[in-house]
């Protein structure tokens, strides 16, 4: 078994843990799901944000420029390592296309911050699943799409209340669907910055 079969099957079981609703992929049996920068402006902006960030220190502490210009350079990797995030997501998402879906079914669970492995104080979190059925171009597809959320659920009524709100009474909602892979999809909202995998 090779090794990228390999680490799908890792990818595909820590994706479904704890799951009654199982992760549909979008990429073929054996293949990774992941995403790269779709062009260069995106890596250049990658690299020399990164370069900026870890390169500030070591000119301050050189002496070779000042501390307020070391700080100003790590602040200016900073404004473009997120700069990157926006230009993937524009370039990554521009050409999905909006439908109208059916929400199949819905499953909610609870997780541990595993930042908290081994404290006294556990934090938990609440994330959603959903199955969605929709047409595009003659065809159905069942889904679960990436649910894009900037925060954590702190509770399981704000999970089902963001549900609620997007999904009306007759179980229809939205998706942007990637038209070459009706698989990859996001439920509401196009992102405006990537990469999202899950």
């Amino acid at each position: 078994m090779g090794i990228e079969r390999k680490l799908r099957i890792l990818q595909d079981n820590l994706r479904n843990a704890g799951w009654r609703i199982q992760h549909i992929p979008w990429q073929p049996e054996g293949k990774l799901e992941y995403y790269n920068p779709p062009d260069a402006v995106a890596w250049l902006l990658i690299i020399v944000g990164f370069a900026a960030f870890f390169g500030g220190i070591p000119l301050m502490t050189g002496n070779i420029v000042s501390t307020p210009v070391g700080i100003g350079i790590m602040v200016g990797g900073i404004v473009l390592l997120a700069a990157s995030r926006f230009a993937a997501g524009y370039r990554l998402y521009r050409h999905y296309v909006r439908v109208d879906a059916k929400c199949l079914d819905r499953d909610v669970q609870e997780f541990q911050d595993p930042d908290n492995a081994g404290s006294l104080i556990k934090n938990t979190y609440w994330a959603p699943r959903i199955l969605c059925e929709y047409r595009y171009q003659g065809r159905t597809h069942t889904v679960t799409p990436i649910i894009v959320k900037k925060v954590a659920f702190s509770t399981e009524r704000d999970v089902h209340k963001f549900l609620d709100d997007r999904i009306d009474r007759d179980q229809n909602c939205t998706l942007w669907i990637n038209p070459e892979v009706p698989l990859q999809t996001f439920f509401n909202k196009k992102p405006g910055t990537g990469p999202h995998t899950s």
